[in-house]
């Protein structure tokens, strides 16, 4: 696709955008070329999920490290429309600072992305608060915060500096994961496909919000469904602006809390008015918080605040509800001042009373009710606290008083009967410098990857606390104080990072800001590969072939499977483009993200192509991480459980491989081929597995994804007919990706020879050529000649054609796995190929096979069927046992060096 961007139609408009933005001439060079250059670094991301972003507004594919922060970021860049263009990688800087020793020294590095807007241009670098903070305290010169609690990078600025360019830090904690998840829910629309809304449903929609100003999405829906609107369309009139969403207040997958509005203004005076009828405006001074429904004192009068962004802060005047937009900046300067104060309203009383009551144990809370039930009496009438037990009398008349303060500042005084918390280590007898000892010998000694044990670690304690003269503790203080250390980062210094996996944060739940698999179908899958526990054997010979490989795409929302592939060859990319077809055979769609790990098959280059054709997004899991596939995983168990361990042949008893005999051996109990495993697992997968009621969602995936499409709906417009075409981007290429040209025998793909009249070219005879094969009909192969991929047909292509596709794809996997067993590869012919396939006519299975396509279906209802679309669909939420770790931000290479005499 080509940049459209505006300053890109000419070198004039160019220059002039330069000149506007102020750019030097190395910064004018620079814009000039970075769109034909390649990012000048690939992404690692060694223990972040790593990945790329087909950019609609690009055109181009973008990489990120971190799908928490650089992706986040990249959906903002996106659809913000003040950013004209923005590139990955753009460019690696030198950087010059004083560390924290005070050392003159230099490093190079490389912004996650340059932005252009329309009159200025910058580097981006994207972080957590966490690693900013942890950054600060080693580098405290180049990551400074400043006092509005926003960051810089002095050194970046100043390298900036020399293209005319700003350098800014952005904190991923402070992009709206609402509104990120709402631009994801909303990209399908995006697309040039996408067909508008009919014109009259859009009036009628229009007429009936501004008549209900604030109607529900489910509302409106229901309203106007006999109108024959539907979530589709709906969700296109959201995205194109046509009415108004706060999408960054609310998820739309939440359909109960989404309120429609004609446009933004009348939504927020609308919602500012509910929020000032439901405050009272009485209250105390207080601090400033910039929330919506905060009060605040400014200008000498109250306002309520209503709506809160980056920029404006919209704040109503009590009493005659006069809607004021305010620079955030101005009012932070005015708070500063003190000419604006917050108000502490009965609201805001309440909700700290209830937080302390919330906060209370079982234990406080009994003591507290004993303690009310004491004083009630003495409340009523304070005279007969003289009755009371001399020696309880002070108590008594200090809880009273405790009850009538809390009273007054919190209008609760059951508040002020609840214990106080006592320190747990306030009754430390240690010194300080002692516990600052038992941390250092920790950090240094014990967590490190020579393990030492804690009683080595306290050994050196004992030596270090003899040498500066001091008391040293007990080897179980000093345990426990090992154990009170973070036991995830414990672990991983001691152990390593998979070790450390186990004691990661786990998400219980999940909602905005936690960890999700998508908010609807076909918006995350996940594709992974594991080997059966099974032998299996060749039908004609007997002989066995070894375990079989099995390919799965899961949708990550209702868990249902996709898309299956069995094969004789460990994961590759066949496996993972077969796996692409066959889900476009049952579905006619792609899911919009796909998670894959690390393997060769991901990264190949074809298989990046079709992904960036159809626009999905590829994240990488991190290598040694589980958790992030668990998805899989848990169907992998399933499917050995339930199905593989209960098939003649299994390998289960090879876990304790000593104590198998020779007759319970399962090479010798084989009795599986490729094409029945094949046949039964399609069947379990799409038949058993999906109808039956998943633990975690309450119904079959099958029914879960038929409801959830329901409610956010078909999108129909990203539907992907499985024809030629796709059947072409589908095709994988052999292990060098190339094949020799022969002038008499053409190219030899998968121990075949394939012909084309392109091959009797001279230029062309011995040649290197690239090469792609049809894992599912070996009759045609593809060759990259003279500028084309022309098509090459083997000589044995009308026997091949006597064969249904699926029978032909099994047979001819067979018997590559077959001559490869048997280390026979060099001498495979088509003609060997030939004589097998018309041996293995023969054999009962095919004539199976081939009974069910023309009794059950017929050849045309068949075809009629591998073209149609399957529509059933997901299910509920991820459940809690899918939780995954924190992932840390991501990792740039970079080297330090001290600057000397510069």
């Amino acid at each position: 696709m080509k940049n459209l961007s505006s300053i890109r139609r000419s070198s004039t408009a160019l220059l002039r955008w330069a000149a506007g933005a102020k750019l030097t001439d190395r910064g004018t060079t620079f814009w000039t070329k970075v769109p034909t250059s390649r990012p000048v670094r690939r992404t690692q991301g060694r223990r972040c999920v790593r990945g790329s972003y087909p950019s609609q507004k690009m055109g181009v594919t973008i990489q990120f490290e971190a799908h928490r922060t650089e992706l986040m970021l990249i959906h903002h860049l996106e659809n913000d429309h003040s950013v004209i263009e923005y590139y990955d990688q753009p460019v690696t800087l030198k950087l010059v600072y004083l560390d924290a020793d005070g050392r003159k020294v230099g490093c190079f590095t490389t912004p996650d992305f340059a932005v252009a807007e329309a009159e200025c241009a910058y580097f981006v670098e994207a972080k957590t608060e966490e690693d900013l903070r942890k950054l600060a305290e080693e580098k405290p010169n180049r990551y400074v915060r400043q006092q509005d609690g926003s960051w810089r990078c002095p050194p970046g600025e100043e390298a900036a500096a020399g293209f005319g360019m700003g350098y800014r830090i952005v904190v991923a904690d402070l992009l709206s994961s609402e509104l990120t998840r709402n631009i994801i829910y909303l990209e399908d629309y995006s697309r040039r496909n996408c067909p508008a809304p009919a014109p009259k449903l859009v009036t009628k929609v229009l007429e009936t919000v501004k008549d209900n100003q604030g109607i529900t999405y489910p509302a409106l829906l229901a309203e106007l469904r006999s109108e024959g609107l539907c979530a589709d369309d709906l969700n296109n009139m959201i995205y194109r602006g046509t009415v108004y969403v706060d999408l960054r207040a609310v998820l739309l997958i939440d359909h109960e809390s989404v309120r429609i509005f004609s446009d933004q203004t009348t939504a927020v005076a609308n919602e500012a008015i509910e929020k000032a009828k439901a405050l009272p405006a009485t209250g105390t001074e207080g601090p400033v918080h910039f929330v919506p429904t905060a009060k605040v004192r400014w200008k000498g009068t109250n306002h309520t605040i209503t709506h809160v962004d980056d920029q404006i802060v919209h704040l109503m005047q009590d009493g005659d509800g006069k809607l004021t937009p305010v620079k955030r900046i101005d009012l932070e300067l005015d708070v500063f001042a003190g000419k604006a104060t917050g108000i502490v309203s009965e609201h805001t009383r309440e909700q700290a009373a209830a937080d302390k009551i919330a906060t209370a144990g079982p234990a406080r809370l009994q003591e507290a009710v004993n303690r009310w039930q004491t004083i009630q009496p003495y409340l009523e009438d304070r005279r007969r606290l003289k009755r009371a037990p001399k020696r309880k009398r002070r108590t008594f008349s200090r809880w009273i008083e405790d009850y009538r303060e809390a009273q007054d500042s919190f209008g609760n005084g059951f508040v002020g009967l609840l214990p106080e918390i006592r320190d747990g280590r306030a009754g430390s007898h240690l010194d300080e410098a002692v516990d600052e000892l038992m941390i250092k010998i920790i950090k240094e000694y014990f967590e490190t990857n020579v393990s030492p044990t804690i009683s080595d670690a306290y050994g050196k304690l004992l030596v270090a606390c003899q040498e500066q003269d001091l008391g040293a503790p007990s080897l179980k203080t000093f345990g426990r104080r090992v154990r009170l250390r973070p036991q995830y980062e414990q672990t991983r210094k001691r152990k390593g990072g998979r070790p450390a996996t186990q004691r990661a944060k786990f998400y219980f739940f999940l909602d905005q800001t936690t960890p999700v698999h998508g908010d609807r179908p076909f918006e995350i899958a996940h594709i992974d590969h594991t080997e059966l526990d099974l032998e299996l054997v060749c039908p004609r010979t007997g002989k066995n072939l070894g375990r079989p490989w099995l390919t799965l795409m899961i949708d990550a929302r209702t868990r249902r499977i996709l898309a299956t592939h069995v094969s004789l060859f460990a994961e590759n990319t066949e496996s993972c483009m077969m796996v692409m077809r066959e889900c476009v055979r049952r579905h006619h769609r792609l899911p919009q993200t796909l998670v894959v790990d690390n393997g060769k098959g991901f990264n190949s280059l074809y298989f990046e192509v079709l992904l960036a054709n159809f626009g999905i997004t590829k994240k990488s899991r991190p290598a040694g991480h589980p958790r992030f596939g668990s998805v899989c995983e848990r169907i992998f168990g399933t499917i050995n459980t339930q199905f593989i361990h209960n098939l003649r042949g299994n390998t289960k008893l090879m876990k304790n491989v000593r104590q198998v005999s020779k007759e319970f051996n399962p090479k010798t109990l084989a009795a599986w081929a490729l094409e029945e495993l094949d046949d039964r697992m399609k069947f379990y997968c799409h038949e058993v597995y999906d109808t039956n009621e998943h633990s975690s969602l309450g119904r079959s995936p099958r029914d879960e994804m038929a409801a959830i499409i329901e409610a956010t709906g078909r999108r129909q417009h990203t539907f992907i007919p499985y024809n030629f075409l796709f059947q072409v981007l589908t095709l994988p290429s052999t292990k060098s990706g190339v094949a020799k040209v022969h002038a008499q025998k053409g190219v030899h793909i998968n121990y075949l020879d394939y012909w084309n009249s392109a091959f009797t070219d001279p230029k062309l005879e011995g040649t290197q050529v690239p090469v792609r094969y049809d894992p599912w009909d070996s009759s045609v192969a593809y060759a990259f000649v003279h500028g084309a991929w022309l098509p090459c047909i083997s000589s044995h292509a009308m026997l091949f054609k006597n064969y249904s596709q699926r029978a032909l794809k099994l047979a001819a996997e067979e018997y590559r796995a077959r001559r490869k067993k048997s280390g026979q590869n060099k001498n495979v012919t088509a003609l060997r190929l030939a004589k097998f396939m018309a041996e293995v006519k023969e054999e009962e299975t095919f004539l199976i096979l081939r009974a069910k396509e023309v009794a059950s279906r017929g050849d045309a209802q068949l075809v009629d069927e591998q073209t149609k679309p399957q529509d059933q669909q997901p299910k509920d939420p991820p459940v809690a046992d899918q939780g995954q770790p924190e992932e840390p931000a991501d990792q740039e290479t970079e080297q330090e060096f001290e600057i000397v005499n510069e």
